[in-house]
Order: structure tokens, then sequence, then C-alpha cells
């Protein structure tokens, strides 16, 4: 799993050489401090699926993005994007991607939504694909 942090780093991002159950055990106790979930209980949610071949492609692609000034770990399968005023959760199966917004309110839930949907768009022009949030 790939992990970036905001801010500048000297250390380059490498794979990690753990098993995975040792990685989902490590993402668990990270994902499990109430600091790193910045005390969203999440009362607005909105999740959106898109039909594609290539969602690892979108995942990577989003994260990497958000990476440079947000706290974000993704593998080819999952992502996770920690926002000042929300969450953002992308899950890649056989079929396409799963993209849920978390946030504490409907207007910062609204904001989420908007800047997803906005980096989303923007890679995914050739394809001529879009979010449509539920």
């Amino acid at each position: 799993m790939k992990r970036a942090q905001s801010g500048i780093s000297n250390m380059t991002q490498r794979p990690a050489l753990y098993p995975r159950n040792v990685l989902e055990a490590l993402a668990a106790q990270r994902h499990a401090l109430p600091e790193r979930c910045k005390g969203i209980s999440a009362p607005c949610i909105a999740s959106s699926y898109i039909a594609t071949t290539t969602p690892a492609c979108y995942i990577s692609r989003l994260c990497t993005q958000f990476a440079h000034k947000l706290p974000v770990s993704f593998d080819e399968h999952h992502g996770r994007i920690e926002f000042a005023f929300g969450l953002s959760h992308l899950h890649a199966d056989r079929t396409g991607l799963y993209i849920t917004a978390l946030s504490n309110n409907a207007q910062d839930l609204d904001k989420l939504k908007h800047l997803i949907a906005a980096h989303f768009e923007r890679f995914a022009w050739q394809a001529e694909l879009s979010l449509d949030w539920q």
C-alpha cells in the first residue's frame, strides 16, 4: 500500500514489503485513531459507482493528485483521502469503481462531492465518465 503525507518529504515512496494481512492490521490501527478521522462521525454520506475496466488507474490518479496536500493511502483496490472537512473512500472491483464521500454536514458533503467529481472528471475525460452521486 502506498502512503503519502502532506508536506515535503525526502523519502521516496516504495511499495510495501509486508504481507497483505499485516498491512490490513496496520491500516486498521491507523484508521482507528480518532485524530486521523478529524472527528468525523459521518452523518452525511454520498456514494457513486463508475463502470470502468481500469478502476485501479483512477484510484492511483486521484490519490496521487490529492497526496500533494492531504493524507492519502492507497493500493490497486482501495484508496482513502483525508480532507479537512471529510473523508473519501475508493474501492475497485472487477466491474468498476465505488467512491464514497463522508462528512459532518451537508455543506461540507457538497464541497467534497464537487472536489472529487472535478478531479475525477478531469482524469476521465477521454472515457467521458462522470460521477452520479447517490
